[in-house]
């Protein structure tokens, strides 16, 4: 998971790069995110300038915002921006800040499809425990690839 902490003082492209690879899931932690905004968006531009696509995040505890994109939101190859919003009770939008988007070449599996990538360090959280668990990938000499899960759940 990346982490994308919000400075108040920030100009344009104040934010760090984020790196994703083509057709890949991105899941982010936004921190400092203002008490008084409930709706944040990351809005990905496209390489190519067409329109950007957004994903909604979901606060946690604390000035903290959780953000996932599906692989849909990343179809083409380059370098462009994100930008993060947000929006108030009474829907007032502000801008938060942008940064570079790397959109990187995928590794291609066996029969030439996409393999979307997973980010290093990826947990899933166990609802009923509260606990993370370390997403793990193995891959045999095929090349197949099998998940997992860390048996040991840890708290963030």
């Amino acid at each position: 998971m990346r982490t994308i902490v919000l400075n108040p003082s920030c100009t344009d492209l104040g934010l760090p790069e984020v790196r994703v690879g083509r057709a890949s899931a991105f899941y982010a932690l936004v921190r400092g995110v203002p008490a008084a905004f409930d709706n944040v968006q990351m809005h990905f531009c496209r390489p190519g300038g067409t329109a950007p696509s957004v994903a909604t995040g979901v606060r946690v505890p604390g000035n903290d915002v959780r953000v996932y994109a599906s692989p849909l939101h990343f179809p083409d190859e380059g370098r462009t921006r994100y930008h993060i919003t947000a929006r108030d009770a009474e829907g007032a939008s502000v801008w938060l800040g942008s940064g570079t988007l790397q959109i990187e070449p995928s590794v291609l599996n066996a029969d030439g499809q996409d393999a979307p990538l997973v980010p290093e360090d990826t947990y899933i959280r166990n609802p009923k425990t509260g606990l993370y668990h370390k997403l793990l990938a193995e891959a045999n000499e095929d090349g197949e690839i099998t998940l997992s899960l860390e048996q040991e759940g840890i708290t963030k």
